[in-house]
């Protein structure tokens, strides 16, 4: 039991990655430290160092996250009775690994909203979906445990992307810290 509640907990690791993610970068990403000047490629990538986003765009990018989870999340229910909760758990994972390659592979301010889009979708589906799995799989007397390894696990996530981005935050290392979150979807 709690082997299965640490594994279908990841997905809550990765909400609060996801949700972290994009904080400390967010010089680097907009180019307001100068990295984005008369170089605005990297050599050895291809990709851009940074996209040059307005303030009220930026704002829109980071938050687009809100608009995926809000249709992952009034769809889980339905999507979980129809394939059970693994499936849907499985489902939820091909979303954070493909927004995770989106966001990494970023080549665009548009491609990085879209990203934001999908990824979210996954932590609406997987917000959704791993309650009720853990609930399902846990005795009445774990049921309360369960629940708080779920909501400590998304707050560690946050805390998780924020200190790898100190390391990861400058122009191109960014775009390994946004795809990083594919990891634990691949693990689960």
């Amino acid at each position: 039991m709690v082997y299965c509640g640490l594994i279908a907990s990841l997905t809550s690791l990765s909400i609060g990655y996801v949700i972290g993610s994009p904080n400390v970068p967010e010089t680097s990403i907009r180019g307001k430290n100068g990295d984005c000047g008369a170089f605005p490629f990297t050599i050895e990538s291809g990709f851009p160092n940074c996209f040059e986003f307005a303030d009220l765009l930026w704002g829109f990018a980071v938050g687009s996250f809100c608009i995926g989870a809000l249709v992952g999340g009034l769809i889980g229910g339905t999507v979980q009775n129809i394939y059970g909760r693994r499936r849907t758990m499985f489902i939820s994972d091909i979303f954070f690994i493909i927004g995770a390659l989106l966001l990494g592979l970023t080549y665009h301010q548009a491609q990085f909203i879209v990203g934001r889009i999908v990824i979210g979708f996954a932590c609406g589906l997987g917000g959704v979906v791993a309650p009720s799995y853990l609930g399902e799989i846990s005795t009445i007397k774990g049921r309360g445990s369960m629940g708080t390894m779920y909501q400590l696990l998304i707050v560690t996530g946050i805390l998780v992307s924020n200190l790898i981005g100190l390391g990861l935050s400058g122009p191109p290392k960014w775009r390994i810290l946004l795809a990083i979150n594919g990891i634990p979807a691949l693990i689960q």
